[in-house]
């Protein structure tokens, strides 16, 4: 999909950028979920799986955001790459 939203001459760049947010999330998702720890008087099991199910609560909330966001984003991005595509075939 990055192959059809940028020139050639910046697909290189464009999927090296998308690497290094790929990587940027897995490290950051590793940073959230370090945020969340249980307290030294919290021993017993549900106590510390209701900490993890309100992160859990909040992380899945902004993803759902994101995801409707996404949602609204899918026809402009359908149409610049039918875009690029029907540009494309006219050139070969």
């Amino acid at each position: 999909m990055i192959g059809r939203l940028v020139p050639e001459s910046m697909e290189g760049r464009m999927m090296g950028l998308w690497h290094l947010f790929s990587g940027t999330a897995v490290t950051l998702s590793s940073l959230l979920s370090q945020m969340e720890f249980i307290p030294l008087k919290v021993t017993p099991l549900p106590a510390a799986n209701l900490i993890y199910q309100q992160a859990f609560f909040r992380l899945g909330g902004t993803a759902l955001l994101f995801g409707i966001i996404a949602f609204y984003l899918v026809p402009s991005l359908t149409n610049k790459i039918g875009e690029r595509s029907t540009l494309s075939s006219h050139l070969t």
